[in-house]
């Protein structure tokens, strides 16, 4: 908690040089402004959140049904398979705002250029990693973790081949979100809400037909 109030206050000196005059400019509210900033920003919080909810909803089922073992080890599988996210939130970052400008002025061909490019490279980095996890799971956990968590093994290689169709997701929908398109993002996570809390149910009654702990984290995507 410390680190969300440190980093902030290290900020303050950089964002007063970038913008000298920040306090001595006076303050003009636009009722339009923060009327379309409101539509426009509301639809987006909500999605975030949803998408939080969506994140959790695994573990809250894995933890009512099998336990805290089983838990421990999922979580040892997510955020190692969660490795190769980093690009797409960085990417997803950047890219809401800039297909928000695209789309506002209407230069919708290279917004399909720019996706083109992001999808071309994300690829390109996000492929090789789930492959070293795919490959040498069993290795890297026992490096990471030690060997008494490489029962986690088989759930990271099913949480690195959701992280791939997840990356892609991730940063369709932030395209979505700054294409004023809220409409198919709010369906298409419904859906995949749906979709995944049908999953994680079909998974634990597999895991207890099986008592096999090895299939602890059969999920649609990552948090």
């Amino acid at each position: 908690m410390l680190v969300y109030l440190i980093v902030p206050l290290i900020c303050i000196p950089f964002f007063l040089k970038l913008f000298p005059d920040f306090f001595r400019v006076k303050l003009d509210i636009n009722p339009e402004l923060v009327k379309a900033l409101i539509k426009f920003g509301l639809p987006v919080i909500t999605s975030m959140f949803g998408l939080l909810i969506m994140g959790y909803t695994d573990t809250l089922m894995l933890t009512y049904f099998r336990g805290v073992k089983d838990v421990a080890l999922y979580q040892v599988a997510s955020p190692t398979a969660s490795l190769s996210l980093y690009l797409s939130y960085a990417l997803a970052g950047v890219f809401l705002p800039l297909s928000a400008e695209l789309w506002i002025k209407g230069h919708k061909e290279k917004l399909k250029q720019a996706m083109d490019l992001i999808y071309k490279y994300t690829f390109i980095v996000v492929i090789p990693i789930a492959f070293v996890l795919l490959m040498f799971p069993k290795l890297i956990i026992k490096i990471l973790f030690g060997a008494a968590y490489t029962d986690a093994s088989i759930a990271m290689q099913i949480l690195a081949i959701g992280a791939i169709f997840y990356t892609i997701g991730n940063i369709n929908g932030n395209i979505l979100s700054g294409s004023s398109l809220h409409s198919p993002l709010t369906k298409s996570m419904t859906i995949s809400e749906l979709l995944r809390l049908f999953l994680d149910g079909l998974r634990i009654s597999l895991q207890a037909l099986l008592s096999s702990e090895s299939y602890i984290s059969l999920r649609p995507g990552l948090r």
